[in-house]
């Protein structure tokens, strides 16, 4: 299947290795058509990159042509870049959880004009939600368990129960999630459960359903797989300062609604390490470089070996596939008179550009400053991200206020936005200039809400000379006008382009009502290398009319 392919593909920062592929498909998938369809998914992406490569053999290009004639190249690296694995995972501990037939029978192939045809990895996702979601309905009423033994008691009679299985349907039906179905070796299933009398009977009724596996919490969720609620800390706390308990991981199903140790408040999260010295609760660590100091208590570092690796990436992809430099948020938590570098958040970085932003805590309106001071530094380059983009992992932190300083003070990092989405931003500003200026290689300067002055001169020669025009160079040569400063001479009968006077001398002014409109037109980023601006413009619209041009500076 993979002949001719090499050992591996990278697509768009996805890395695919053959063997890890076909067998995490024989263990997860199981069904042999379904292990064909998955592997099929990773063949087509193989085949179309493969075909950047020349030459081809004849042999290979055949395959290919045979492979993917039926999917566009847009739909062969979407279904790629699906994190079907993810997802899946969860929905094969479902099945085995129940055996329920929908799952068990579903066919991964539809027939389309008597065709088989391999189904959409994110439809394949979205059938067995509805399947599940149908099938938690049907156990809505069975809210309680009694499997298990005590792990740790409270005083208000509450316990985490330990599942030494690793997986318990009741927990699932309770839970309205898989109860860990297929799992891990080794896992064990704790559960924190509120005890209900029901006359002479006690009931206990799940709330938080954890994963660990030799020592190392992975999934730790709420009912419905949500983030565990405030409430439950206090239970959460104690958990952790069980020394049964080594550290943290994360991961799994819905990662992002984990648990995490930023989660808590800052007097639970000293008091869990006073009592749980060795917890291994970062999954950044804390032996990085400083970059920069927010405040006393907070720095960013650069880190080049991160802790919990699967955790870190899983939330900020790296940028560069052969190292896996992270710049991170930390801050001090005292603890029993130590000091622990805590990590609130994290990007991925390489050669000063960073990746996606991740913060292992709920974001507030002070973390815009903290970001804008890690931007504004010099050591960072660019940003993969458009930061005016609403669904950026920046823009979600970033506040007006502290976005358009960063538009103003380093236009470099707005590279990735474009220029029009900058303008509807800020509008005729100094932060509209200053990456109006730094995109297209210019020095102008803006006038708050009036326009841009685009050029200026030192004198009328060099505005002449600057024109590539000999007879407007020969008018201008000596040309000593000073104009009124309410003065506009509309050069080349535009409207909207003039000639006025500016601070050092005659200045070439375009309203801002036209700004977009000038810069669509002028075609500016296909010209960084030109040599006049003014020439350029000439190019475009024309030379100015000489007898209405010297009668307006009074040459004739």
């Amino acid at each position: 299947m993979f002949n001719d392919l090499g050992h591996s593909i990278r697509w768009e920062g996805k890395r695919a290795n053959f063997k890890e592929e076909i067998e995490w498909a024989c263990r997860f998938l199981g069904k042999e058509d379904r292990i064909v369809w998955y592997l099929g998914i990773i063949q087509r992406a193989s085949l179309i990159r493969k075909m950047e490569e020349k030459p081809l053999s004849r042999s290979l290009k055949s395959k290919i042509h045979r492979v993917t004639n039926r999917f566009s190249m847009q739909q062969v690296q979407s279904e790629y870049l699906c994190d079907f694995k993810n997802g899946w995972e969860h929905f094969r501990n479902v099945q085995d959880m129940y055996e329920h037939p929908d799952m068990l029978n579903y066919n991964f192939f539809s027939k389309e004009d008597q065709v088989r045809t391999p189904k959409a990895p994110d439809q394949v996702l979205i059938d067995f939600g509805i399947m599940e979601k149908k099938i938690h309905e049907a156990y809505k009423t069975e809210r309680y368990c009694n499997d298990g033994s005590s792990f740790i008691e409270f005083d208000d009679n509450w316990r985490w129960f330990c599942v030494i299985e690793g997986k318990s349907k009741q927990e699932a039906n309770a839970m309205r999630h898989c109860g860990n179905g297929f799992g891990s070796p080794n896992d064990l299933l704790l559960s924190l459960r509120e005890p209900i009398k029901n006359g002479n009977i006690e009931l206990w009724k799940p709330h938080l359903t954890f994963i660990l596996n030799d020592g190392y919490l992975g999934e730790m969720k709420g009912y419905a797989n949500q983030k565990p609620k405030d409430k439950f800390h206090p239970y959460i706390a104690k958990l952790l300062e069980d020394e049964r308990i080594k550290g943290i991981h994360g991961g799994g199903f819905l990662a992002k609604s984990n648990f995490s140790f930023a989660d808590l408040s800052i007097p639970l999260r000293s008091q869990v390490l006073e009592k749980n010295k060795t917890l291994d609760f970062d999954p950044i660590g804390e032996w990085g470089k400083l970059i920069v100091e927010v405040d006393q208590s907070q720095s960013w570092y650069l880190i080049n070996n991160v802790g919990n690796n699967q955790q870190v990436i899983s939330t900020s992809p790296p940028l560069n596939p052969k190292s896996s430099s992270y710049l991170s948020l930390q801050s001090t938590i005292m603890s029993d008179g130590h000091a622990h570098l805590f990590s609130e958040a994290w990007c991925s970085e390489n050669l000063g550009v960073l990746g996606s932003i991740h913060f292992n805590r709920r974001t507030t309106g002070d973390d815009s400053e903290k970001v804008e001071k890690l931007l504004g530094h010099s050591f960072c380059k660019e940003v993969k991200e458009d930061l005016l983009e609403a669904e950026s992992t920046w823009a979600k932190v970033l506040q007006k206020d502290s976005i358009e300083r960063l538009i103003r003070k380093k236009p470099i990092l707005f590279r990735n936005t474009s220029i029009e989405k900058v303008w509807d931003h800020v509008g005729c500003c100094s932060s509209f200039a200053s990456v109006f200026n730094d995109r297209y290689k210019l020095n102008s300067r803006a006038f708050e809400g009036e326009g841009l002055e685009l050029e200026t001169f030192d004198s009328y020669e060099k505005l002449g000379q600057a024109s590539g025009v000999g007879w407007l160079s020969r008018l201008l040569s000596n040309c000593q006008c000073k104009l009124r400063t309410d003065q506009n001479i509309d050069l080349l009968q535009l409207g909207w382009l003039v000639l006025r006077q500016g601070i050092k001398g005659p200045c070439l002014f375009l309203f801002g009502d036209k700004i977009l409109h000038f810069i669509k037109t002028m075609e500016l980023e296909a010209n960084p290398e030109r040599i006049s601006l003014f020439n350029e413009i000439i190019l475009r619209f024309g030379p100015p009319d000489r007898r209405d041009l010297s009668r307006a500076l009074d040459l004739a």
